[in-house]
């Protein structure tokens, strides 16, 4: 088992283990559904992209602390662009990242495509 697939795999039972949790600090910080989701699929991105680099004894405590903080700067952040008047602009079709199951996704299809031309190759 290759090392990205493990990773893959530590990934998916994180996120299937909190992501309960998650969710829930975030709608209790942001008091909105739709953000809450939002919130916390860049919660799990941002593990996502760490999981290789990090303890995963402590993963748990690394989701909490990121659901708190991600939620304070959605605060921050929307507070800012009401002020401006730029909320409109922070909505726009494309303007976020990948969420973190679009990113897994993606990654996947990747590796799957990477492996079937590997089959072409060598046929």
């Amino acid at each position: 088992m290759s090392c990205e697939n493990e990773r893959d795999i530590k990934f998916e039972e994180l996120y299937k283990k909190y992501y309960n949790c998650v969710y829930g600090i975030s709608l209790k910080n942001v008091k909105n559904e739709q953000e809450a989701q939002d919130v916390a699929q860049k919660v799990f991105l941002a593990l996502y992209l760490r999981v290789g680099k990090m303890q995963l004894d402590c993963a748990e405590a690394y989701l909490v602390r990121a659901a708190k903080n991600m939620s304070k700067n959605w605060f921050r952040d929307t507070k800012r662009d009401r002020e401006n008047g730029s909320l409109d602009e922070m909505w726009e079709p494309g303007s976020f990242q990948e969420s973190a199951e679009e990113a897994y996704i993606h990654a996947n299809d990747k590796r799957e495509k990477g492996s079937i031309m590997a089959e072409v190759m060598d046929e």
